[in-house]
């Protein structure tokens, strides 16, 4: 194992509004277009995954959320449950939590696939997928076969 440091990205926003990560330049007249673009597919992907609209209260930046741990077993479904916590939002004094949001029964592997695409391009953006790659996620992005 190698002790040595991982070097400084250098990392600007040019007056123009690209942005430039080492040599890699995304120009604003792409990067403006696709981040909301990537908002609104995430909004419809999510849509497939719950029955209702209570998700979107969570994920608005608008509000706060809270986040507990789990103190006690007996609140975890079982030892390998992976929601060792739960959390909630406020929003005008109704209160939203993971508990009030109810999953779909049957969730299709295309609807999976569109949501891995979304994770790995915000995650990781254009530059950092590699050539081949990007065009797999492209593509699924803008399907229409969902």
């Amino acid at each position: 194992m190698s002790n040595s440091k991982i070097g400084a990205r250098k990392k600007e926003i040019k007056d123009n509004g690209d942005i430039v990560i080492d040599n890699f330049k995304f120009p604003k007249t792409a990067w403006c277009r696709l981040v909301p673009k990537i908002i609104s597919e995430f909004e419809n992907i999510t849509g497939h995954f719950f029955i209702d609209d209570t998700w979107k209260h969570i994920v608005n930046c608008n509000y706060d959320i809270k986040v507990m741990k789990k103190l006690r077993e007996s609140e975890c479904v079982g030892k390998d449950d992976l929601m060792h916590y739960d959390f909630s939002v406020n929003v005008g004094g109704r209160k939203f939590t993971n508990k009030t949001m109810t999953m779909r029964g049957a969730i299709t592997p295309k609807h999976i696939e569109k949501l891995s695409a979304l994770v790995l391009i915000s995650l990781h953006g254009l530059g950092e997928c590699g050539g081949s790659v990007c065009v797999v996620v492209i593509a699924i992005l803008i399907s229409d076969s969902l």
